[in-house]
């Protein structure tokens, strides 16, 4: 049986682990959108859910590992999508657009891992 996994993205001279793509659209200012497309990056998602006196609540999120070589994300805020996204924030559409479809999250955290090996550093991308 073929493993699920695609070693496709190069890490520090090592190939990484990949299981997807991933579109995010990051801004440092909040006003102007950036598309960056990561071909190769390990997606997990975690599914959870909450129970108290009044119902319940979804706590669903997503863990994304990237290669440190992708893209600058340092003081990036913005959102993300599974796959190659195809909306192209501009003054015509903007993120607002994206936002409203629904199967995207908001970036709640992004770490950026760049001590020890070259084949370890990488960006941890966290989103709900």
């Amino acid at each position: 049986m073929a493993s699920p996994h695609r070693p496709t993205a190069l890490c520090g001279g090592v190939w990484m682990l990949t299981n997807t793509g991933c579109t995010l659209y990051v801004t440092v200012d909040g006003k102007v959108y950036r598309r960056v497309y990561c071909p190769d990056c390990h997606w997990e998602d975690t599914r959870g859910q909450n129970i108290n006196k009044t119902g319940s609540t979804a706590v669903d999120s997503v863990r994304v590992f990237l290669p440190l070589s992708a893209a600058d994300l340092d003081g990036a805020i913005g959102y993300l999508a599974h796959g190659d996204c195809m909306f192209f924030p501009s003054d015509d559409h903007p993120i607002r657009e994206l936002v409203m479809r629904g199967d995207i999250l908001t970036i709640t955290s992004i770490a950026r891992y760049d001590f020890g090996s070259p084949a370890m550093r990488h960006w941890e991308v966290y989103a709900k």
